[in-house]
């Protein structure tokens, strides 16, 4: 079969096809803006400045000695969300905080990964903190990074682009 468009039904054909991609979701680059350790004595880690109307997200990993628990004399180990080894299964304990209320907990991960939801930033810096009651008996801490996020090709519009559907020329 053979099929002859005129030049008004590619123009229509072209810009339909242009108004689908418009909502096609954009994947998001992202770059590594920060990373730091939090050792496990109590102090702040920060602060980590955020531009306001910017999109980051954190990860956590790793996993420290916390000492031994009075019930069952086992060590205490955790990592950002859980402890895992003291107790008969992983207990989600939270003992890394951060300034901004962000949550990067999710299920249990024994690679002692954790990363949070994008968010957008208000301006206000980041701070992070291993919480605990005695810190005399901890050994180690946790790592953090701080990724900022880009639409993809959101820097892609330098010069003088066209676009070839159809046999018709599209120049912005």
């Amino acid at each position: 079969m053979n099929v002859n468009l005129n030049k008004l039904q590619k123009v229509t054909t072209v810009a339909l096809f242009a108004t689908a991609l418009a909502y096609v979701p954009c994947a998001s680059a992202q770059e590594l803006y920060w990373r730091g350790y939090i050792a496990s004595n109590g102090k702040n880690v920060g602060p980590i400045v955020l531009q306001r109307g910017a999109t980051y997200s954190i990860r956590v990993s790793g996993s420290f000695y916390m000492g031994r628990w009075y019930q069952n004399g086992r060590s205490i180990l955790n990592d950002a969300c859980y402890e895992f080894n003291a107790h008969n299964q992983p207990t989600p304990i939270t003992v890394l905080q951060n300034s901004l209320g962000i949550n990067y907990c999710s299920q249990y991960s024994s690679k002692h990964n954790y990363r949070s939801a994008p968010f957008v930033s208000d301006g206000r810096p980041l701070w992070f903190r291993i919480v605990d009651t005695d810190y005399r008996d901890n050994r180690g801490g946790l790592n953090a990074s701080v990724f900022l996020h880009q639409a993809a090709g959101a820097n892609d519009n330098q010069g003088s682009q066209s676009l070839d559907l159809l046999g018709v020329p599209l120049t912005n």
